[in-house]
């Protein structure tokens, strides 16, 4: 069954985790009704032990409305809860909520987030620039080099000091 959630959607986004709080949350924000409804009852089973009539169909009858009341407040309770909705997409996480007047609140998730983190960058054994090294060889060893500073691995002027080196031994 489509839900609202899915038409605020964009073009190429898709769901990937959809959700609603726990079906015990309920209890904490109806915990008021959820105490009307046991007053109602015990207020009804009371109402028993009343020897006088008319006081215990006052008694019945306020007991039967305040039973009419919880069991609404319940019911629009769970209505809440069941029409507020959380989804994570490949873009964003929406949460929307209300059962008439929809309300609709969405934070957009950084690509920096969604990117698995690559391993710790590492710095490859270099080769030892000795004066047999070959102008093939120095140019590798200065590929490399700029290679680990565009990655972050060296610092400009690390990677400066060792060109200036590599390049005085040509």
């Amino acid at each position: 069954m489509a839900r609202y959630a899915d038409n605020l959607l964009a073009d190429g986004e898709r769901a990937v985790l959809r959700t609603r709080q726990h079906f015990l949350a309920t209890i904490f924000d109806g915990r008021t009704a959820w105490a009307t409804f046991i007053a109602s009852v015990v207020l009804f089973f009371l109402s028993g032990s009343v020897t006088q009539e008319i006081p215990q169909r006052v008694f019945q009858w306020i007991a039967l409305g305040l039973l009419v009341i919880s069991l609404f407040w319940l019911l629009k309770v769970y209505a809440s809860w069941y029409a507020e909705d959380y989804m994570v997409t490949n873009r964003r996480v929406l949460k929307v909520e209300g059962i008439f007047r929809k309300r609709s609140a969405d934070s957009s998730l950084e690509e920096e987030f969604l990117r698995v983190p690559a391993p710790p960058l590492r710095a490859a054994p270099m080769m030892a620039a000795g004066p047999g090294m070959s102008s093939t060889e120095i140019t590798k060893a200065l590929g490399e080099l700029a290679d680990l500073r565009d990655r972050g691995a060296i610092s400009p002027e690390d990677y400066e000091a060792k060109k200036s080196d590599l390049l005085g031994r040509i």
